[in-house]
């Protein structure tokens, strides 16, 4: 009889650990799904990464850290803007190095949606014709 009642309750641990285990592929696909999402919004429009919370650019530190340095130059810029005209040099280079790093960031983000769309069940579909 005592047997059959630690069958059952190992039973139940594995039960709630299979559920446990579910819960968390559940969350992590949500976040991954939602990240693909605000992926491909930045691709047609940068402003929108800008605004894009950190936590869920933590599974792409490239593009993280190329976010962060688009802000840091943005701020640059405006800095100098402030002080100098639009043809001083130094404008003009800071002007360069935002426009450098959105390219790359452009290119890292087609670069992310690809490798998510492959991680995610129906994310990667064919284009449909225009």
């Amino acid at each position: 009889m005592q047997e059959v009642g630690s069958a059952d309750s190992a039973l139940r641990r594995s039960v709630e650990e299979i559920r446990s285990q579910l819960r968390e592929t559940k969350s992590q696909q949500q976040s991954r799904e939602e990240l693909l999402s605000v992926l491909r919004l930045a691709q047609e429009d940068p402003g929108c990464l800008l605004a894009t919370p950190n936590r869920l650019l933590e599974s792409q530190p490239a593009i993280k850290q190329l976010k962060e340095g688009l802000v840091n130059t943005q701020l640059q810029t405006a800095q100098l803007q402030g002080l100098r005209s639009e043809a001083h040099p130094l404008v003009k280079s800071s002007r360069q190095a935002e426009e450098q790093i959105g390219r790359q960031l452009h290119e890292e983000l087609a670069l992310a949606i690809r490798g998510l769309e492959v991680e995610t069940p129906h994310g990667c579909r064919p284009h449909e014709a225009a």
